[in-house]
């Protein structure tokens, strides 16, 4: 329904990407029985993350491996010019040229429904922000190449396509989603690298990446709220869709900006809250707690109460004063006048309050009850009025 939700899914399957090349170079099969079984398991297994938490690293190794593996770049025009460019890359296990078909561009397939430690499960959830390029064109580009510490790669090239929306035919009733493949095969580089990241002066297109798989969506309609310097208000907003993350993301900002810091790392709403809680939060909170609902299962939940002198609204959606999560990733949420309700009771805190409920280890077909395979609202049943009313009584 939003443009920042579904950049949030480019994201999401960047780190699932991530895994994946850790899983493939240790040569072990990502569905068998062996591998980790959640995707903290995987971060600490694979990437030597304390318990999958990055609250366990220090700063400035989470800059290290974001560096090392995510990156979003936003280019092209300021706010006041048009919409930017913005290029999502990993350093994944990326794909072969001849697989994209059905790794990259495929619908519907069950490519990760039965991977235990990575979110995509749908294989759908990326086409969502092709709604919010380029106007009446809708362009995407996508390239990638095999990462080399995968035993078994065939095909060293670098593959490239680029997807578009175009107008209906004189037959045809509906617009169509295309990619391009002339002759049917996907295009083919035999290059080592492509320039693609910005160097120390914000300026683009200097550093290389070699391998993995790189996504630029044309003139990408952000939300208002975010169309300044990216490492700041693009960087919250992403922060409240993101609550945590097994691997950082490196945030850079490639436009003609200056006297700003130009790059940022993104470690999740709930590093972000630890590292300046003393600066924005009352006493005593973030607070965790545990729901147990019934009809529903158990809930871990965090409450943050924000200081009435803080810049709440760099912190706190009116919209999204009660977010849920699933593996860190919001999946629906509330807005605040929740807390208005008789049955809560709390209107003179309701804009400085922020909820978290996780409910990541609910049963997966009750997952699939509640949530919208969009990810980003909720479905109206029993469920959802179960869980409500278990948090209303909780926060009363």
């Amino acid at each position: 329904a939003d443009a920042l939700g579904a950049l949030v899914e480019k994201v999401v399957n960047s780190i699932d990407a991530v895994l994946m090349r850790e899983c493939f170079a240790r040569n072990l099969d990502p569905r068998s029985s062996v591998v980790p079984q959640t995707m903290a398991e995987a971060a600490e297994q694979f990437l030597s993350i304390p318990d999958g938490n990055l609250a366990k690293l220090s700063a400035a190794q989470r800059t290290e491996l974001a560096a090392k593996n995510i990156s979003i770049v936003i280019t092209g025009r300021k706010p006041s010019e048009g919409s930017p460019c913005v290029t999502v890359i990993d350093t994944g296990e990326g794909q072969q040229p001849e697989d994209f078909k059905d790794t990259l561009l495929s619908l519907l397939k069950s490519n990760k429904s039965s991977v235990p430690f990575v979110q995509g499960k749908f294989n759908m959830g990326s086409t969502g922000s092709l709604a919010y390029c380029s106007p009446n064109k809708n362009y995407q580009l996508i390239a990638s190449r095999r990462n080399e510490v995968i035993p078994g790669c065939k095909n060293p090239d670098w593959g490239f396509t680029l997807v578009r929306k175009r107008p209906p035919l004189a037959h045809e009733k509906n617009e169509r989603y295309e990619y391009l493949a002339p002759q049917g095969k996907i295009c083919a580089l035999k290059i080592d690298e492509i320039p693609i990241y910005p160097d120390n002066t914000g300026k683009p297109y200097r550093g290389s990446i070699k391998y993995g798989t790189l996504v630029k969506l044309y003139e990408y309609d952000l939300p208002g709220s975010t169309k300044t310097v990216a490492t700041t208000d693009f960087y919250r907003a992403l922060s409240s869709k993101l609550w945590t993350v097994v691997v950082p993301i490196r945030i850079y900002e490639a436009r003609e900006y200056s006297g700003h810091t130009l790059e940022s790392t993104l470690a999740g709403m709930n590093i972000r809250l630890e590292d300046d809680k003393g600066n924005v939060l009352e006493e005593g909170f973030p607070c965790n707690f545990t729901l147990n609902v019934p009809n529903v299962g158990l809930l871990e939940g965090r409450i943050c109460l924000f200081k009435k002198d803080a810049e709440i609204s760099r912190w706190v959606s009116s919209r999204e004063a009660i977010v849920y999560t699933i593996n860190g990733q919001s999946h629906g949420a509330l807005p605040n006048d929740f807390f208005r309700r008789q049955s809560v009771n709390l209107p003179w805190i309701q804009k400085q309050l922020l909820i978290n409920i996780d409910c990541s280890r609910l049963d997966q077909q009750l997952i699939n009850r509640m949530f919208m395979t969009s990810r980003d609202r909720q479905r109206d049943v029993k469920e959802k009025d179960y869980l409500e009313g278990a948090l209303a009584d909780f926060l009363k």
